[in-house]
């Protein structure tokens, strides 16, 4: 006598067995019998929030604890600047008062020192060597003292407002809705591709890079990646490969992992993801362009306030119209690749959680309000038709006391943004 009503089937697809003593998989939250209760026996998609992992200095090596709902490329960010422990004769710069450091390190052909990409030549640093090897040759009159001072002072300014130079790129942006985004960025690199170019894309988290990096590889584009998961042999051996090589033509990477890298001479730079403050931004396209590309800085429309913040530090950025009846329609192809594989349905998954995620946490909330953002219109972007869930969390759990009552789980507005949409 079988009695339907009472247990629960299991739901591994391949054994739906009916068992009266369930057990629920304490990441997924499913409901499963002895034989795939493992995270393995039933490839748990949510494996991820079990298996914490811990990222390692790039410089010292050194792991970089990381909170929970908390990006580990800004922890790493946050460590090379300032606990990083690394050899302070190589790779630590010289100059007094400046704490940068730099993965390949700049020694001055005078004093024979390390310094930093700010303070790589002899007058910047006030190399010794080379005043008293000037000094012993002409005596300086007043009038090129007062000059030097001049230049010296116009080069001590903040970087923010220093950014009006010879070797600057050609800096536009293009007003795309989210769902056009990854189209936009395919029209792009097929252009590089095509004209034997070379292109660097920047984005805010290691899951997105992953994400890029698998499905335009698998739409048969030369492309490679950085990013701050990759330990410090990979990420090299990777750049090394991009620079030197002919065929290869598309770097995908974060800032993290980009940071300290001499870059080789690009024709275009597509920021994907506008960082958070323009530090960031001088950076992507000062070490990268070196004059002689582009650097594009993909917006929505409601996110055009960025162009003021940029006018404040005396950025200019001129609009790039494109034509959007040329651009070719691949959303269908790619919304097939995701259905159907299934390593690349993950990666999107985990992309399009982490870009919600990144978005969420970018300091210009004023600009970039994830209120805002349509989550329907941003999962077309990853090859999603439905947006999967993602939860957002305001600030970091704290495991309360053994006595002490635990608090309730704060919820985020976008949780039931994704129902409304899921219904």
């Amino acid at each position: 006598m079988e009695l339907p009503h009472l247990g629960q089937h299991c739901s591994e697809v391949t054994c739906n067995l009916l068992d009266f003593l369930p057990m629920k998989c304490d990441a997924c939250d499913g409901i499963f019998c002895k034989d795939h209760l493992k995270y393995s026996c039933h490839n748990c998609q949510s494996i991820y929030k079990k298996d914490r992992q811990v990222p390692l200095c790039p410089l010292c090596n050194a792991p970089v604890p990381v909170n929970r709902n908390e990006l580990p490329d800004i922890k790493v960010s946050e460590h090379m600047d300032s606990d990083c422990r690394s050899n302070p004769q190589k790779k630590k710069c010289s100059a007094t008062g400046c704490k940068k450091k730099e993965l390949i390190p700049l020694k001055c052909d005078n004093c024979k020192q390390n310094y930093c990409l700010k303070h790589r030549h002899p007058h910047d640093h006030n190399c010794r060597q080379s005043t008293h090897s000037a000094s012993s040759n002409f005596v300086m009159s007043q009038v090129g003292s007062a000059a030097m001072a001049r230049a010296k002072s116009n080069q001590n300014k903040n970087l923010q407002q220093n950014t009006n130079l010879a070797f600057q790129p050609q800096m536009g942006y293009v007003i795309a809705k989210s769902e056009n985004h990854f189209l936009l960025l395919h029209a792009l690199l097929r252009k590089v591709v095509d004209e034997k170019q070379k292109a660097i894309v920047f984005f805010s988290s290691s899951l997105s890079v992953k994400y890029h990096y698998e499905i335009l590889n698998f739409l048969d584009f030369p492309v490679v990646c950085i990013h701050g998961k990759q330990n410090q042999a990979k990420s090299t051996a990777t750049f090394d490969e991009f620079s030197n090589s002919t065929e290869l033509s598309i770097l995908l990477c974060t800032d993290v992992a980009a940071r300290g890298l001499d870059m080789p001479v690009v024709d275009l730079i597509v920021q994907f993801d506008p960082p958070d403050d323009t530090k960031e931004f001088i950076h992507r396209i000062r070490q990268c362009a070196h004059g002689k590309g582009r650097a594009i800085l993909i917006l929505r429309a409601e996110e055009l306030g960025y162009l003021s913040y940029l006018r404040k530090a005396k950025l200019t950025l001129m609009e790039y119209e494109f034509s959007w009846t040329k651009i070719r329609n691949i959303q269908t192809h790619v919304e097939k690749i995701i259905s159907k594989t299934y390593f690349l349905h993950i990666c999107a998954k985990e992309g399009y959680k982490a870009y919600i995620r990144a978005y969420s946490t970018h300091k210009l909330k004023d600009i970039f309000d994830v209120k805002t953002l349509d989550l329907q219109m941003v999962a077309l972007s990853f090859g999603f038709k439905v947006p999967p869930a993602v939860k957002l969390t305001d600030a970091p759990r704290k495991s309360p006391g053994q006595n002490a009552p635990r608090a309730k789980k704060r919820k985020s507005n976008l949780k039931s943004v994704n129902k409304k949409i899921v219904k």
